[in-house]
Order: C-alpha cells, then structure tokens, then sequence
C-alpha cells in the first residue's frame, strides 16, 4: 500500500516537472524569436527594445509583441491592400 503512494506521488513529481520543462523551452523559443525579430526589424527604437527583451526575458517578449510586431504586421497589411 505504501509503495503505490510512493509510485504515485513520483509519477505527480514527474508530470509536473515535464510540464515546467516544456514551458520553460517555449517561452525561451518564443523569447529568441523576438529577440531576433527585433534585430532584423528597422525602426526607431530597436536598441531600446534589445535591451528591453533581454533584461525581461518574456515579459518583455510578450510586450514587444503586442506593442510593435502586431501593429507593424497590420500596418504592412494595410498597406499591401
């Protein structure tokens, strides 16, 4: 009896720390991506938002994403109709 509640609490121990594994893996993808796009990207405040990204990791990823990609994205959008 006490073996199974050892087994299980492991198996417990094991998907949660396969879940923080790949979490971990995609938000440091995602942080890479745009960390790259803003190197490649050409506009006013790059340098600003390179040190933004680096020092907030995804945060400062997600922030970037939302506030420039997105809205450059739809501006070349607009602009090709």
């Amino acid at each position: 009896m006490l073996l199974i509640d050892f087994m299980s609490f492991g198996i417990a121990v094991i998907s949660i720390l396969l879940i923080a594994i790949v979490a971990v893996l995609l938000t440091s993808v995602f942080w890479v991506m745009m960390l790259v796009d803003c190197a490649k990207r050409d506009f006013k405040d790059k340098v600003a938002w390179i040190i933004i990204i680096i020092f907030t990791h995804f945060m400062g990823a997600v922030l970037y994403y939302y506030t420039v990609k997105k809205a450059e994205d739809k501006k070349r959008e607009e602009v090709k109709k």
